[in-house]
């Protein structure tokens, strides 16, 4: 989903590591592109806005949306297992 993700939208690597479920709107097939992750040497990472320092809003073809359908409902599945609450502003990936 990680590498389908960049090939369709043209996203930056950044970009996909910092996406939360909260910037995709199955229904409307969109998704909203306004943080990044970014790696600090010898203490993790974090996150920060884009390059550019811009939001955009990217639209989803049939497809990617009906994957990403599946990854959500993956991430529902997992959560319920381990008892864990499904969070709107959980990581994507």
């Amino acid at each position: 989903m990680f590498v389908w993700l960049v090939f369709v939208t043209g996203m930056r690597r950044g970009e996909v590591v910092a996406l939360r479920w909260s910037s995709i709107d199955l229904k409307a097939r969109t998704l909203l592109i306004n943080r990044n992750w970014i790696e600090l040497t010898g203490r993790g990472g974090r996150e920060k806005d884009t390059k550019t320092h811009q939001e955009r809003t990217i639209a989803l073809d049939k497809m990617t949306a009906k994957l990403l359908k599946r990854h959500r409902a993956s991430y529902e599945q997992d959560m319920i297992k381990v008892e864990a609450p499904v969070r709107a502003d959980a990581f994507v990936f």
